[in-house]
Formats: C-alpha cells, structure tokens, sequence
C-alpha cells in the first residue's frame, strides 16, 4: 500500500473538491442549501435551479471526481498486482483527507470563521448558526462512514477494474 500516494491524491481529490462546492455555490447554491444548518435553511429562499446550467456544472464535476478515484488507483496500482483491500484502503484514506479537509478548511476556517460572502446565503446575513462547529463535526462523523463504505463500493470495483484490464 503506498500510503504516501493515498494521501497526496487525497489532497488533491480535495482540491477538486473544494473547487466543485465553490462553483456550485456561486452558480447554483439551491444545490447546496441542504448541507447549512437547519436554522439558515428556514429562512433562505432561493430560485429553482437553472437545469441546464445543473447539466453543464454537476454532471462533469461529477464525472471529473469519481473518475479520479480510479485513476488514482489504476495509476498506483496498476503495473503490480495487490491485494484485494489495497485499492479499499487507498480510496477510504483519499475519502478521509477529503472529509477532513472539509471540515478543518472548508468548514470550520472559511464557512464559520471567515464567511466569505459566497457562502452566505441570501437572507441568512449575520445568522448565528453560521458559527455552529458542532454541526459541522456532525456531518464529518457522518462522512466517515461514507468513507468507509465508499472505500469498500469504489475500492472493489477499482480492484475488479485492475484484475480485467491490467494484471
């Protein structure tokens, strides 16, 4: 397992990450108004979402991010064949950078420390529970768990991907 090469794709899985959300928030932030605490969501209104902008933005963001799970993996792993969980292993420690990334940068500095005003949802200004860590913690034990079982699904299917085509 190369546990250096997890982590460094981790990060940069975070940066991707974190570019997805900040474009997301400017050009759609209906997409996002479900991951506020519920006190904001109570008093935000926003318009429905553009489809077709949704289509252009997500989808490829969408794509870009699952497919460098597996590019990472194929690239780490795939001149050697390794054991079953290496590739689990190595997507659960990128979910886990990426979740703690979240948390520490995305979470707690930028949205309840600085509060650019890109994240401020209109009609929220000056909300208190936009200083609310505690349920930002919250979501980070939750996204653990995503974690581990999107290591386990993409792990598996980044294996059998190794197995068919490069070993």
């Amino acid at each position: 397992m190369d546990m250096s090469q997890a982590f460094r794709d981790g990060f940069i899985w975070s940066l991707l990450w974190a570019a997805v959300i900040a474009l997301t928030l400017w050009k759609m932030p209906q997409q996002l108004v479900h991951d506020y605490p519920k006190e904001i969501q109570a008093v935000v209104v926003l318009p429905p979402v553009n489809k077709k902008i949704y289509k252009w933005i997500i989808v490829p963001a969408l794509i870009i991010l699952v497919g460098y799970l597996f590019f990472s993996v194929i690239t780490t792993y795939g001149a050697a064949e390794v054991a079953f969980w290496v590739p689990m292993l190595h997507i659960f420690v990128m979910c886990i950078v990426w979740n703690s990334v979240d948390l520490l940068v995305m979470d707690w500095l930028i949205f309840c420390t600085i509060q650019p005003k890109f994240m401020i949802l209109p009609g929220s200004e000056g909300h208190p529970a936009y200083k609310d860590y505690y349920f930002h913690f919250r979501g980070f034990l939750i996204g653990c768990v995503y974690s581990a079982i999107g290591g386990v699904v993409c792990g598996g299917i980044g294996f059998a991907v190794l197995k068919l085509f490069y070993w």
